[in-house]
């Protein structure tokens, strides 16, 4: 949809639909291993929201 808006053609569709055949689980893992730091973790806490009466 944004490619779509961006160059006003859809024709990228049709250079997509190979693009499942080409991740690959290994592959993946590969790139994940080198980008995901365990050490760098953030715990986001949400508390629910008093309502006024």
């Amino acid at each position: 949809m944004l490619s779509h808006r961006h160059f006003d053609n859809p024709g990228y569709l049709s250079r997509v639909s190979s693009l499942d055949k080409a991740i690959a689980t290994e592959g993946v893992r590969a790139v994940a291993s080198r980008v995901y730091n365990p050490k760098n973790l953030v715990i986001y806490t949400v508390l629910p929201q008093e309502t006024k009466s």
